[in-house]
């Protein structure tokens, strides 16, 4: 679950660092060196060897500047992120043994006690007959801890996660809300 967690994030990192890249590279050339001098500050823009004066009416392009270094400082950030992340993934397995332990016959069958709800009211109250959903059967293609098929990676995460937390749940049972019948992913 943790490894599913982390691609996606590496997923978003990586599409902010592509909109920032791509950002950086619109901007003017050179940098922004700020020098005070006393009360006034001056701006400059540097191309590493010499700097020259940004006339105060020239704020826009001053301002420009400031952003790029402030989003090259943020860029810098994301890599160091992603860098951490890719290290981490190659350094531990996609998946955990006790989640692998959990899904082998038998081990299931002798650990799922320990993961009941804690009262025999709710533990009742999870294996009584319910009205569940009974749209798209073909969809549910993720077979969880609990025992249930679901539709996502996602909604396997939320089960696992509630199942081994000893947290009682149902999943897709009826909600009748006036003429409407919802059947939200999980009722706790």
């Amino acid at each position: 679950m943790h490894h599913e967690r982390l691609l996606q994030s590496q997923s978003e990192l990586h599409k902010q660092i592509e909109a920032l890249q791509q950002k950086l590279s619109s901007y003017p050339d050179g940098t922004l060196v700020c020098c005070h001098d006393k009360e006034k500050c001056k701006w400059y823009q540097s191309n590493g060897h010499t700097k020259q004066l940004i006339p105060k009416v020239n704020r826009a392009l001053a301002e420009q500047l400031a952003l790029k270094k402030y989003e090259s400082y943020v860029l810098n950030e994301l890599l160091q992120e992603k860098k951490a992340q890719d290290s981490y993934l190659r350094l531990h397995p996609t998946s955990r043994k006790s989640e692998q332990l959990l899904s082998l016959p038998g081990y299931a069958d002798l650990l799922s006690s320990h993961f009941q709800p804690i009262s025999q009211e709710l533990l009742e109250w999870t294996q009584e007959f319910y009205e569940h959903n009974e749209n798209y059967p073909d969809h549910l293609l993720h077979k969880t801890l609990s025992g249930h098929f679901v539709r996502s990676k996602s909604e396997a995460m939320i089960d696992s996660l509630l199942y081994t937390n000893k947290i009682p749940f149902r999943y897709e049972c009826a909600l009748s809300l006036d003429n409407i019948t919802l059947y939200p992913d999980f009722t706790t």
